[in-house]
């Protein structure tokens, strides 16, 4: 079955018509398309009002809006953090800029919010602190140990394998220092090529 669009005249699927059940027939008079095109246009001419209308909105239905909001999240968890992350990797330097410009207007509120965050987390970045410090002296004692030892046929498998990991870990893997085993991983690279 078809139907003609009262706005732009032309003769159109029923499919191509928004349903409503008011109407005789229980679809509108004008397409789906007319109706597209006329929303866009009153959007462009009251952008102001829109925005104005909508600012209202979520001020009076603030808990509403809140709710909704986190509704969306909890059943759209992995959909959001993807989304966050991927627009993240595309926008990096404007997110950088962004938090960069926000921490410089708001100084006294980020060190309001970090001091308040170490008084009420202090045992667990006291406890976190005692396990790097015992980290670093096992890393150092290491480190210290492989200083100038030539790297061995396993390591250098493990420097050059695409594994996914990353220099410094690998270079905490070995325990051997992140410029050690990035300067290996050159050296290695320049010897394969020739």
């Amino acid at each position: 079955m078809s139907k003609t669009c009262t706005k732009c005249g032309e003769t159109k699927s029923l499919d191509d018509f928004h349903r409503d059940k008011t109407r005789a027939g229980g679809r509108r008079s004008d397409c789906k398309e007319c109706v597209r095109e006329y929303k866009r246009r009153y959007l462009e001419e009251n952008r102001d009002k829109e925005r104005e209308r909508n600012r209202r909105y979520h001020e009076e239905n603030r808990d509403k809006v809140r709710e909704r909001k986190h509704r969306y999240y909890e059943e759209n968890r992995g959909k959001v953090r993807e989304y966050k992350h991927r627009y993240y990797e595309e926008n990096r330097d404007k997110e950088r800029e962004r938090k960069h410009r926000y921490c410089e207007e708001n100084r006294d509120k980020v060190r309001e919010c970090q001091r308040r965050y170490h008084e009420e987390n202090r045992d667990i970045l006291n406890q976190g602190s005692k396990i790097r410090q015992v980290q670093n002296t096992r890393t150092s004692n290491l480190l210290a140990s492989k200083k100038g030892a030539p790297y061995s046929p396993e390591e250098d498998a493990l420097i050059l394998a695409d594994n996914g990991m990353t220099i410094y870990q690998k270079a905490i893997e070995l325990g051997r220092t992140y410029h050690s085993v990035r300067m290996r991983k050159q050296h290695l690279r320049a010897r394969a090529n020739h």
